[in-house]
């Protein structure tokens, strides 16, 4: 077994390994071509600070890191990390951090974070070995929205340059790598971003893909709620956009937020342990 970088490896030997690492996962996935190009953007993965395990020139686990800046650290974001089915069992992936960690240490990377499934805990009895360390729960959704009922007075508009430190004080946490800023920032000619206004005020948001209807933020104006305009956003969306929507990675100590999305008919189908490692 052989350790190196990513440089050299191509985006379709990668979506192949990618796929097959992951045919067996307990939330199917299976990107196209263009999906893995879009995540490669989305979340900043650079090849030159991931990781492959390669026999011979056979590439056969990998770890795809994103490098961005937050609260002034240098982090390095697993993106994502596969063994193909036949070679698991091998402590792929903690060589394979054995590999990459001075690598990315050696380049003013402070921190390593990453997500992973709460029930998968092998994985996680993996990467706590390594050395990460639980931060907080992420809950995931899906469904179908519900018509909610709201009394609300207001209009929507597209927002084409959102001011980012007024929608930041919406927030009550702070979205995970994959919603952050500069994950929209980077897909931002693929994302519709709309506001909701009332008395020509801005009172809420929502940012999300319409390839994959999936909503990647959503907040109101914490002074503005209890008004029924969350409701009215939704609405919007469902009528215009799409009803059936998923939403990942929802700080679970956000009981307001889960809420909302429970009583407007998505289902909690996954919790992810979001971890991370100082180096």
């Amino acid at each position: 077994m052989q350790f190196k970088t990513l440089e050299n490896t191509s985006i379709a030997e990668l979506l192949h390994v990618f796929n097959e690492a992951f045919s067996d996962y307990p939330i199917p996935m299976h990107l196209t071509k263009e999906q893995l190009i879009n995540k490669f953007v989305a979340e900043s993965i650079k090849k030159e600070y991931s990781a492959g395990a390669f026999e011979g020139d056979k590439l056969v686990g990998f770890i795809l890191h994103g490098i961005g800046v937050f609260d002034r650290n240098k982090i390095a974001y697993n993106a994502g990390t596969g063994v193909i089915p036949s070679k698991r069992g091998n402590k792929i992936t903690s060589q394979l951090y054995e590999f990459i960690l001075p690598i990315l240490k050696n380049n003013q990377i402070n921190k390593v974070r990453l997500e992973v499934l709460s029930e998968n805990s092998p994985a996680i009895n993996t990467y706590t070995s390594i050395g990460f360390q639980k931060k907080r729960i992420l809950n995931c959704y899906k469904g179908s929205l519900a018509e909610l009922k709201s009394d609300a007075d207001s209009s929507v508009q597209y927002l084409y340059q959102p001011d980012w430190k007024l929608l930041q004080s919406f927030w009550d946490w702070t979205p995970s790598w994959q919603n952050s800023i500069s994950a929209v920032n980077n897909s931002w000619s693929q994302l519709d971003t709309i506001g909701l206004f009332a008395n020509d005020k801005l009172v809420g948001y929502i940012v999300f893909n319409p390839k994959i209807n999936r909503i990647l933020q959503f907040s109101i104006d914490k002074s503005q709620r209890k008004n029924g305009f969350g409701k009215q956003l939704l609405n919007y969306f469902a009528l215009n956009k799409s009803k059936t929507v998923s939403i990942l990675n929802v700080d679970d100590n956000s009981i307001e937020t889960n809420s909302f999305f429970l009583s407007s008919g998505l289902n909690l189908f996954a919790k992810q342990d979001e971890m991370e490692m100082e180096i």
